[in-house]
């Protein structure tokens, strides 16, 4: 029982014999199409799927075809960036002379919040050319420059990016502003509008 719009009424049925010996009839496994999509539709935080549809093929039933065609994304609110395990970056200024940096404090002190699923530290160095007196005569010597920054994953319905950063300060490392790392921005695949 499938309406006419549905991409499971072609399928041809199968029948198979469960452990108990009983016989199933049910759909054949639908094959993932090969989708060319020429469209490409960058995402805004008020998409979805079903008005994406209808803007493109006039049907909002067919907001499959917008998944067929990002396969690389496991489900539909995945594919908007709308679940709720989502991830943000917080970079974490502070002494340049700090040697070895406390990571070890760091995600302990995340790692402890309910609702955060991973944690993983981030530490780039730059050299940049700076002035010093050296002897009483200025020289231009390349000093390091840390950039440190943690990306944490969390399910957003249980934990705040607000909670995150009070966190960290609670633990004496300061932060600066958290950047969320989502799909808004990114581009989606809009397969061509062809007749089913």
């Amino acid at each position: 029982m499938f309406s006419r719009l549905s991409r499971y009424r072609k399928l041809p049925e199968v029948v198979t014999v469960d452990p108990r010996g009983r016989q199933l009839a049910s759909k054949a496994l639908r094959p993932m199409p090969e989708v060319a999509g020429v469209l490409q539709h960058s995402i805004e935080a008020s998409d979805r799927l079903d008005h994406l549809a209808y803007k493109f093929y006039k049907q909002s039933r067919h907001w499959w075809r917008i998944c067929d065609a990002n396969p690389d994304h496991a489900s539909p609110l995945e594919l908007l960036g709308q679940t709720p395990l989502t991830q943000c970056r917080i970079p974490l200024p502070g002494d340049e002379a700090l040697m070895p940096y406390p990571w070890t404090r760091v995600l302990h002190t995340l790692h402890g919040l309910p609702g955060v699923e991973g944690v993983v530290p981030e530490e780039r160095v730059s050299l940049v050319e700076e002035a010093r007196s050296v002897a009483g005569a200025t020289v231009v010597v390349n000093a390091e420059r840390f950039h440190r920054a943690v990306r944490v994953t969390f399910n957003r319905r249980r934990v705040e990016v607000e909670r995150l950063v009070a966190a960290l300060a609670d633990a004496g490392f300061a932060s600066a502003e958290p950047q969320t790392i989502g799909r808004v921005g990114k581009a989606l695949s809009i397969p061509r509008n062809v007749t089913l």
